[in-house]
């Protein structure tokens, strides 16, 4: 079955090393087959991230290039069989959106007490600075 919708353009999702390799590491250990299937269910919403965006499934862009081209996103997510909903799960990604070579870059998954104490946008910011400054190369902030 086909998840593409005619005339909507489909966006490749691309989870970044950094990712991998600190927080998701931990919802795997915690949660195993149940973060398998959210990590696809998350997969499938980005392909369609305008879509998201456009009927407020996500929020609004946090950060958006000059040309509106490239986005930086923060999306609550619930786990798969948990009876939470996406904002009071605590979980969060943060993506960089690129629409001109349609790709979704997952440049962080945590929950929120994965942070540090303090504000949580500066706590992302500062990760994502240091990680993953070439996703960042379209924005100012």
């Amino acid at each position: 079955m086909s998840t593409e919708v005619p005339g909507q353009r489909l966006f490749e999702v691309v989870i970044v090393p950094y990712a991998k390799r600190h927080f998701i590491k931990s919802f795997e250990k915690k949660y195993k087959l149940n973060w398998d299937i959210t990590l696809e269910a998350l997969k499938a919403q980005y392909s369609h991230i305008e879509s998201l965006v456009r009927n407020n499934r996500i929020s609004s862009p946090i950060h958006a290039s000059p040309d509106n081209q490239h986005w930086i996103l923060k999306h609550d997510f619930a786990i798969a069989g948990r009876d939470t909903s996406p904002r009071a799960s605590g979980n969060r990604t943060i993506l960089v959106v690129d629409r001109t070579t349609q790709k979704v870059y997952v440049l962080l998954v945590y929950h929120k007490t994965d942070l540090k104490a303090g504000v949580e946008t500066a706590q992302w910011r500062s990760l994502i600075k240091a990680n993953c400054a070439e996703y960042l190369a379209n924005f100012s902030f």
